[in-house]
């Protein structure tokens, strides 16, 4: 998957401090090396405390793959090309007409850039704790969203699922 030109040094930097130097080295790991599972993350990663630093108390992890995968369709990918970098199989009727190219997969990735760095221009991305970037917004600026209504959610598919739009 071709990761957003925005993305590429933040993720170049965790590489560098984080990961190991073989090609299967795990990316995200816990203290002791071992992979991330879903019954420890939230603990590890101190979620709570920080979702709700960033003023939003009621994000869970899962919110960020629809807000993604949302993001990255405004970004105007097709289904097809979705549904790849996904690595979703279905629906299969409506993928026999359409074809995916690394080309795609790269202009996802730079709508993907173009929305991050308009978002970090306007100040909405902050600090989130234990990252090295300094913060891009002021505390207490009124500007910011404080709920999760102010941010854009919405129940998408109706699945329950909170998906930025």
């Amino acid at each position: 998957m071709t990761v957003p030109q925005a993305l590429q040094a933040d993720l170049a930097r965790h590489l560098a401090e984080h990961v190991g130097p073989n090609l299967d080295d795990l990316v995200f790991t816990m203290q002791r090396g071992g992979p991330m599972r879903r019954g420890n993350f939230n603990p590890a990663t101190n979620w709570k405390k920080n979702v709700t630093a960033i003023g939003v108390p009621n994000l869970h992890f899962h919110d960020l793959w629809h807000t993604g995968n949302t993001l990255a369709a405004a970004a105007g990918s097709s289904l097809r090309d979705l549904m790849t970098r996904m690595g979703h199989d279905s629906p299969h009727a409506a993928m026999i007409y359409q074809h995916v190219t690394n080309a795609a997969d790269q202009l996802i990735a730079d709508g993907l850039s173009l929305l991050i760095e308009q978002h970090r221009k306007d100040g909405r991305l902050g600090h989130v704790e234990g990252t090295n970037e300094e913060e891009t917004t002021v505390p207490g600026d009124d500007s910011l969203p404080h709920s999760i209504d102010e941010l854009g959610f919405s129940n998408g598919a109706g699945d329950g699922n909170r998906t930025r739009v």
